[in-house]
Order: structure tokens, then sequence, then C-alpha cells
């Protein structure tokens, strides 16, 4: 697995992904190829408290305040789909 960036952003992410793939298949597969490029969330912070109840895959979501005064979000999942939704 990866480490992660708190400001580690994915270059030529689709900022609208539903307009610019149509196709529900082809929006499939772009969102496992964006999801496999993801970084890993630390172990460390795979903890109960940053977990999302209710999800039937396992999901970590983390918020960071930087001093840019910017919230920087750092997420994972054992499902590569729920990890880029």
């Amino acid at each position: 697995m990866h480490s992660t960036n708190p400001t580690h952003v994915l270059p030529h992410f689709p900022p609208a992904i539903n307009t610019q793939v149509p196709d529900p298949m082809a929006r499939y597969k772009q969102l496992l190829f964006f999801a496999a490029k993801l970084p890993a969330l630390p172990k460390e912070q795979q903890i109960p408290a940053n977990k999302v109840e209710g999800c039937v895959s396992q999901v970590w979501v983390v918020a960071e305040l930087q001093d840019d005064g910017n919230v920087y979000w750092k997420a994972d999942s054992d499902s590569q789909l729920t990890k880029v939704c």
C-alpha cells in the first residue's frame, strides 16, 4: 500500500464524471481506474472513530484542517468503488 499525503490530489480527475462519461459501464470502469491510484489510509487512522457506520464495505474518513485554512479529506475502503465515491 502507498503512504498517504493529506495534500495528495489525483491529476486529471474529472470534475463531473457523470457528464464526461455518460455510459454507466464506462463510468464504472473509470471509477475503478481512479480508485486503484488513490493512496491508502494509514492503518493507525483506520480506527472505529474514523469508520463510516452502516456501509456494507468498510470505509474510513479523516478530515484535517491545514495551515492554509482548507480542510483536506483522506479516506480508504476495502472496496475500490467505495474508495472514490
